[in-house]
């Protein structure tokens, strides 16, 4: 995936005395200046936590989702995430990007997993390979394993390979060839 590089600008903020202490300290225990921090924190909120606040996505502790999946049937479960996987996980890709395609899955995916604790995308010519540490339980990785499988194939058109199901990390890969993704200026016709 091409990454282009935008120029940046020197822009005044006002902040609490209070607020720049905090920002100032986790920049120093991070080993970065206080201007990258910022510019950090800004670009996460304009690329992607205003969107998933509009769309209604709530922080939860990991032990009350850990505690309620184990709750649920494991058949309910599967049921559940792959009718989610199908709908709702696909209009959250037409909301960010307004076209469905392969190019917008990719970057849905790595703006999604980056709400994790950790993961990793990793290309292997035209295979392009997921880890994601979320750290909640069995039952969530396979829920997530659903649901990515609903949400990828009918995009792709392929199989998703998944290499990896643990309690804490979910692994999969599948091909996107260069000719398959689409232009990002591509009207959807949906």
């Amino acid at each position: 995936m091409l990454t282009i590089k935008h120029k940046t600008v020197p822009y005044t903020f006002r902040v609490s005395d209070e607020i720049l202490s905090q920002v100032e300290k986790e920049a120093k225990d991070k080993g970065i200046s206080v201007s990258g921090l910022v510019g950090q924190i800004v670009t996460k909120y304009a690329k992607s936590d205003r969107y998933f606040d509009q769309l209604g996505f709530l922080p939860m502790s990991k032990d009350v989702l850990r505690k309620w999946l184990n709750r649920i049937d494991e058949k309910f479960l599967v049921e559940d995430s792959k009718e989610l996987g199908s709908t709702i996980a696909r209009e959250y890709i037409s909301y960010f990007f307004h076209d469905v395609n392969k190019d917008t899955l990719l970057q849905f995916l790595d703006l999604w997993f980056s709400r994790f604790d950790s993961y990793q995308h990793k290309t292997d010519g035209e295979v392009h390979k997921f880890a994601i540490n979320h750290d909640i339980n069995m039952k969530y990785s396979l829920y997530m394993k659903e649901l990515l499988r609903a949400l990828i194939e009918p995009i792709i058109l392929k199989k998703v390979e998944f290499l990896e199901l643990t309690p804490n990390v979910i692994s999969l890969s599948f091909e996107v060839r260069a000719y398959d993704v689409l232009d990002r200026t591509h009207v959807s016709t949906n």
